[in-house]
């Protein structure tokens, strides 16, 4: 790593967690990690309308997804809790530096990736499980967190070098899930 950076590991706290493993409740917001091919490290939001079998498993209504393409009816969907997680705290900034963790906003959801450029107000997004690099603008960009089941916390990971240091802090919401009623809309 070069020297003047440094990657910072923030523990945020988690909510409700117990026998280290998270429990959700009916009405709350999650993200869905994309599972299926094509859809690795992609964050899909939604609400748990319904848990059985003693969280075996979670009925999810996306914010964004829908049924299909010519329907206006959100997507339920089972998800194993494994794939679940509470919505990570809004945290937004004010620029990104090269090689910093990020998700950016795409079809639908957040997709995980490295800052691989920066040129003008445009961020390029190189995404490794797909081998593809994309601009986005400022807002479209969020700062990538992992919820670490483990020990019920959100860990931040953020690039810092002495310019970054002295730029503005980061704004983080004062509650994990707070970037619920952030949700994009449907027709950007």
């Amino acid at each position: 790593m070069k020297r003047g950076f440094e990657r910072q590991i923030q523990l945020l706290p988690g909510i409700r967690v117990g026998d280290s493993k998270m429990k959700f409740c009916i009405g709350d917001r999650v993200e869905v990690q994309g599972y299926e091919d094509g859809l690795q490290r992609s964050y899909f939001s939604g609400t748990i309308i319904e848990s059985r079998h003693g969280n075996d498993d979670y009925l999810i209504e996306y914010d964004n997804l829908l049924e299909n393409k010519n329907s206006s009816k959100r997507l339920k969907e089972r998800v194993n809790p494994f794939f679940v997680r509470p919505e990570p705290p809004l945290m937004q900034d004010d620029f990104y530096m090269l090689h910093e963790w990020v998700d950016a906003y795409e079809n639908d959801g957040w997709w995980f990736g490295t800052i691989s450029r920066i040129k003008g107000s445009d961020y390029y997004v190189y995404f490794l499980m797909h081998e593809v690099e994309k601009a986005y603008k400022l807002c479209d960009l969020r700062v990538h967190h992992e919820w670490k089941d483990d020990i019920g916390c959100w860990v931040s990971c953020k690039v810092y070098n002495e310019k970054k240091k002295t730029a503005k802090k980061c704004k983080v919401s004062s509650s994990p899930g707070a970037s619920s009623n952030k949700a994009r809309p449907k027709n950007r």
